[in-house]
């Protein structure tokens, strides 16, 4: 009965691959998972969502992540705006991702004179794909009709040798049960 306890095991390891979660996506070219929200929230509940799951609200702080971004808004929701994870709500004008990157040193193009923090209470920015390649600027707002979607994000890169030493462990302590037993 071990050895089928070791088979099953090995089988089963054998089609896992690296992943942060299950309902997440890996992008190769952004080095990083992904993951559209189901349910609209407004921007500290979104944040306080991708924080219970280990990751951050995205912020296209690389091309290839702004690219990646657009790629998951064109399936999942191609008409609206997503919130991003820069913002002001710390210091009014004051734009900065939540992992604390700048603006400044955020390398992608925004609308003409966007941000702007219009009447000082604009203080998160989205991303909507109709206006690709341009970051819009968006009032908010406190309060819960102002819900709207957002992507997960998590640094984290698929460990494949991680997942074959340990198919290789278990493989190994299988023959040696094997072994044992006959």
């Amino acid at each position: 009965m071990s050895c089928l306890k070791y088979f099953v095991l090995a089988f089963c390891l054998n089609h896992i691959e690296g992943s942060f979660r299950c309902d997440y996506k890996y992008s190769s070219k952004a080095q990083a998972w992904f993951k559209p929200s189901v349910v609209p929230a407004n921007w500290f509940d979104a944040r306080l969502r991708c924080s219970l799951e280990g990751a951050v609200l995205a912020s296209p702080v690389t091309p290839e992540i702004l690219a990646e971004m657009r790629n998951i808004m064109n399936r999942s929701y191609p008409e609206y705006e997503i919130f991003t994870g820069i913002h002001a709500t710390v210091s009014q004008g004051d734009y900065y991702t939540i992992e604390g990157t700048p603006l400044s040193k955020i390398p992608v193009g925004f609308a003409e004179n966007e941000p702007d923090n219009k009447n000082n209470i604009e203080s998160c920015i989205t991303i909507n794909v109709s206006a690709a390649p341009l970051i819009q600027d968006t009032i908010w707002m406190q309060e819960p009709t102002n819900a709207t979607n957002f992507m997960q994000y998590q640094e984290i890169s698929p460990e494949p040798t991680s997942h074959a030493q340990l198919k290789a462990a278990i493989l190994l302590l299988s023959t040696v049960t094997l072994k044992s037993k006959y």
